[in-house]
């Protein structure tokens, strides 16, 4: 793929190199929404219908990501105008560099394999070796970007193309877990609705009207419902199990607020889960660059998914963690070890001689000695997610802990009750700290079977507390909650208490 980007331009490829996603607005920025950078280029992909003459733009260039906005390499959405025609029935070409999975081929490989899988939906992708000529700058020829991968965009577009409806309902979650949110969750014609905020929570992409969601939300957090008259009513079940037991075998983690679309064809009223975004799957977690960034829950499959309200509840029932096993086993025969090992082959032979050279070489997180290493793991990666998914089953769940609350000389402190999806026994171990490794423990108690501790007599100063929770098997959880320091450093499972 060709990109010049246009001379006449307002900004520069150096302002979108310097975009960065901002995930929490402050108040002054509320009405900039993450603005980006814009380019009028000219793309050429071989095959797009339009002769390109002149100076004449044919698309429009602008950053794509979250968390990979910060990074060295960019990705790219490549949005066609209209006498572009389209690219294999699509306007909006997205342009995924994965600057921080080292194989640079997960995304690929996992809606690969999931074209196969029954009750679950799939994008085309395609690589792309892109070349870029900014007119903009100082640069008159074109210059080497490396590999992308082109990602289909889940729009009402993609919904058509697919023959799943003519219009529908389409949600790509920003942050949002199931929560009711009736801040920022709210009917167009509200008074008070604000989309900017609503897209906080989640992007709309298909028709505006938000009471459907909002009548699942509302059942969702109505525990007086049972949750599978919920599921029944409201969601596809099949897919939805689907789409959890694909997400614990593939091990992507960051899909428990993010990373997913809902879908509900006008004429069904019912909600699909729409997969999003797995350069984060496969065992991202365990490359030699990103060890330590997870917390340990975020890395068991039925604890990551504990947080959000939905899974939990579903969850918390028996006879769903039972189907939910059956799904597991299913949906495993479809990305054995032998079908991921074939797919890796023949994209390693696609992919390698440009990772391998410039500029891909310069921003391959790790050695070339460990990017081999991590082609040959990814095969094995769906049967050690597997094995982490029966041992969670043993596992107690995580729990949030509290605001303490100082009475006087006495400091209570409360958290959850935890739960054990096989109903054993459980103990917490309190501990307080005057530093965030425990080297110094002011006070402990083990064993509690109470979810608060009275402790009296607290000087003045910081403290640090932690509670780890053990069931009657002697299998250990900690808390969801997070400690973290200037310097980078995260202390997980545990918060900060300032006694003054």
């Amino acid at each position: 793929m060709y990109i010049t980007v246009l001379q006449d331009n307002k900004e520069t490829l150096g302002d979108l190199y310097n975009y960065k996603f901002k995930y929490f607005l402050s108040e002054n920025d509320k009405d900039k929404v993450n603005e980006k950078p814009k380019l009028d280029i000219q793309v050429d992909i071989g095959n797009l219908p339009i002769s390109i003459s002149g100076s004449e733009a044919n698309a429009v260039l602008e950053p794509k990501g979250h968390s990979s906005s910060s990074a060295s390499q960019k990705s790219f959405k490549v949005t066609l105008d209209e006498k572009s025609g389209k690219w294999k029935g699509q306007k909006i070409i997205n342009l995924s560099k994965s600057p921080y999975d080292m194989s640079r081929i997960r995304n690929k490989l996992a809606f690969d394999l999931f074209k196969t899988i029954p009750n679950m939906f799939s994008l085309r992708t395609q690589f792309f070796h892109l070349y870029i000529k900014d007119l903009s700058g100082s640069s008159k020829q074109f210059i080497d970007y490396g590999l992308f991968t082109q990602v289909e965009q889940p729009n009402e577009t993609y919904i058509k193309n697919h023959g799943l409806a003519q219009q529908g309902y389409l949600y790509k979650a920003e942050f949002f877990e199931f929560n009711r949110d009736d801040e920022r969750i709210k009917n167009v014609d509200d008074p008070s609705y604000n989309k900017i905020e609503f897209e906080k929570v989640l992007k709309i992409r298909g028709i505006e009207d938000h009471s459907l969601l909002i009548g699942m939300l509302d059942d969702v957090n109505n525990y007086s419902l049972n949750i599978n008259d919920v599921i029944k009513k409201h969601f596809d079940r099949e897919n939805y199990l689907t789409w959890l037991a694909v997400n614990i075998l593939t091990g992507n983690w960051d899909t428990n607020s993010q990373n997913f679309l809902l879908f509900s064809p006008i004429t069904a009223e019912r909600w699909y889960f729409i997969p999003w975004d797995y350069d984060g799957a496969f065992g991202y977690e365990s490359q030699p660059h990103e060890q330590e960034l997870y917390a340990p829950w975020q890395t068991q499959p039925l604890s990551n998914y504990w947080g959000v309200k939905l899974h939990k509840r579903f969850i918390s029932d028996s006879n769903n963690l039972k189907d939910l096993t059956q799904e597991l086993e299913e949906v495993s025969k479809y990305m054995s070890e032998e079908k991921v090992k074939s797919l890796v082959s023949k994209y390693y032979s696609q992919t390698s001689s440009i990772i391998k050279t410039l500029p891909d070489l310069n921003f391959i997180p790790s050695t070339l000695e460990n990017y081999e290493k991590e082609i040959k793991r990814l095969p094995s990666v769906i049967e050690t997610n597997k094995k982490r998914f029966y041992e969670n089953i043993d596992t107690p769940m995580p729990i949030f802990l509290g605001i303490p609350e100082v009475q006087g000389n006495k400091t209570v402190f409360k958290w959850e009750e935890s739960y054990d999806l096989k109903g054993n026994d459980l103990f917490y171990n309190f501990s307080l700290s005057t530093d965030p490794d425990f080297k110094n423990v002011v006070f402990n108690k083990d064993s509690l079977k109470d979810m608060t501790i009275t402790v009296e007599n607290l000087a003045k100063g910081k403290y640090y507390w932690k509670v780890d929770i053990y069931n009657s098997k002697n299998k250990h959880q900690i808390a969801f909650d997070l400690y973290h320091i200037v310097s980078g450093k995260s202390y997980y499972g545990e918060k900060e208490l300032i006694i003054n």
